[in-house]
């Protein structure tokens, strides 16, 4: 991050703390991962055509909003970013970022207790990634969760595409 910011290049720099907020909020960071959000927003308006990015860096920022906000347990909050986030993405039609957002409000569902859902989006995020992470810590604790629930747990096989784009409308 500091060879980064020397170089001072402001779309390097947007990423290398993009990576490290989403670092922190796996960690449980809240105020540095909040820290860093204020960065990158001060980046975002530093870009050559301010309030024109990518819908990508949109979709992989509203989550990063949404994780920081899951920590405050602000659910409300984070369910403003996750949707932003999927509007994004679903602009974006970049399918590893759709995944990205579905794994995000697999954990928001399981942090409000929708075990169902929850399950619903990481089988959305392995069809749309063509892989089931089992070591991601959201995942372990769906699948825990799942377990405890009786009501199944994630496929680890990529879900029929029509019902995971099923999820979206939920």
């Amino acid at each position: 991050l500091a060879v980064t910011e020397a170089d001072g290049n402001p779309r390097a720099i947007f990423q290398a703390q993009l990576t490290a907020t989403m670092l922190d909020i796996s960690e449980g960071d809240a105020a540095s991962a909040g820290n860093r959000i204020t960065i990158i927003d001060g980046l975002q308006g530093g870009w050559e055509r301010s309030g024109d990015h990518p819908p990508q860096i949109v979709a992989l920022v509203e989550v990063a909003k949404a994780g920081v906000a899951r920590l405050h347990k602000d659910f409300g909050g984070a369910e403003v970013h996750l949707r932003l986030a999927a509007d994004a993405a679903m602009r974006s039609q970049d399918q590893p970022v759709v995944g990205q957002v579905a794994m995000a409000v697999a954990g928001y569902a399981l942090d409000r207790g929708d075990i169902a859902l929850a399950v619903r989006a990481v089988d959305l995020a392995t069809s749309l990634s063509g892989a089931y992470d089992s070591t991601a810590p959201e995942v372990i604790a769906i699948v825990a969760a799942a377990d405890k629930a009786g009501i199944g747990r994630p496929r680890t096989d990529l879900p029929e595409r029509p019902m995971a784009v099923e999820s979206l409308s939920e």
